[in-house]
């Protein structure tokens, strides 16, 4: 008979949804997903959400004799995690000013179910996935940056062993700094972040820039040689084909990620930065000229100080994370 502890994990995405059962040393026990359209309601996606956290707490009692301790949820955007409120939520409009812990608990309750409900930024709830089970666990490091690459670029910061939200909740944009003044727009309304080099959407940008630029076009008989059905993970396949136009892309990828990091290390003085998101899985093509270009450009103390890894849990630093939430609270 088992009674360790149990909890839930809940990682939300613009379309995807994952949700798992994790023990206390952060292994996923059970795992489900699933994914929605963008014009489905709230009331809908909510109503899936506790459905598999339904089944997920049947699955607990099943595997651990004990129903779910904890619920903890990642969730992209503004979160008043006090309130257990999204404020804003970009890609799920339909969130806004959504008291998702309330709403959970009471559909919850009409299932007999009382569980406690936890809500934090996605990139912040990822940093502590990474700092407590990630290279923050083998570094034994205390304080770190996380850096989520995907749609958007996401930003958590753990200093002292807590998540750092600031004063009105909103720390950690990371990907809004600005690493040219005059450079791309960005969604945020700012020009030259970040995000607008080095999110999905900002690779693609850079790939088609350079192709044009170099007249090098051998990159798209990976894509029926149309530029248009170009990818990031094309361009990743590519890239593990040692084809050179895919490698100098990473190349300059990284170079653009770099410019931030760097400022990141000479403000924030930080002992370790781990790398996830999406475009984190074709880190191999790009940590190299992301930490040269780092060096470059941060001063020489606090970068010779500061390790920059590829995120050790993956794409489930999130649910990890979400599932642990509890214990800031």
């Amino acid at each position: 008979m088992r009674n360790d502890m149990i909890n839930i994990g809940i990682d939300i995405g613009g379309s995807h949804i994952a949700l798992g059962l994790v023990n206390i040393d952060g292994e996923i026990i059970f795992k489900v997903s699933f994914d929605f359209p963008a014009n489905a309601s709230a009331e809908n996606i909510i109503n899936e959400i506790v459905k598999y956290i339904i089944m997920l707490n049947n699955k607990s009692i099943e595997y651990n004799k004990t129903i779910v301790s904890n619920i903890g949820i990642g969730n992209p955007g503004i979160i008043n995690s006090k309130k257990g409120m999204i404020e804003f939520s970009p890609n799920i409009p339909q969130f806004k000013h959504l008291k998702i812990a309330e709403t959970l608990t009471k559909k919850l309750r009409k299932n007999k179910i009382r569980i406690p409900i936890y809500i934090g930024n996605d990139a912040n709830v990822a940093a502590f996935g990474e700092y407590k089970f990630g290279w923050g666990k083998y570094l034994k490091k205390q304080n770190l940056l996380h850096l989520t690459l995907g749609t958007g670029v996401g930003g958590g910061i753990i200093l002292n062993n807590k998540i750092y939200i600031g004063c009105s909740n909103n720390a950690g944009e990371l990907g809004h700094i600005t690493i040219k003044y005059d450079g791309r727009l960005c969604k945020c309304g700012n020009y030259g972040c970040i995000e607008a080099y080095c999110n999905a959407a900002g690779l693609m940008q850079t790939a088609k820039d350079y192709i044009k630029e170099t007249n090098n076009y051998n990159i798209l008989k990976y894509c029926r040689n149309n530029i248009n059905f170009l990818t990031p993970e094309i361009i990743s396949r590519a890239a593990k084909h040692k084809e050179n136009t895919a490698l100098d892309i990473f190349k300059i990828y990284g170079s653009h990620l770099g410019i931030g990091v760097a400022s990141l290390i000479n403000i924030f003085n930080i002992e370790l930065i781990t790398i996830g998101g999406g475009i984190s899985q074709a880190g191999d093509f790009f940590i190299n000229s992301l930490i040269a270009e780092t060096r470059a450009r941060a001063f020489k103390r606090p970068v010779e100080h500061c390790s920059i890894k590829i995120s050790k849990l993956g794409a489930n630093a999130g649910l990890i994370g979400a599932s642990i939430l509890y214990s800031q609270f």
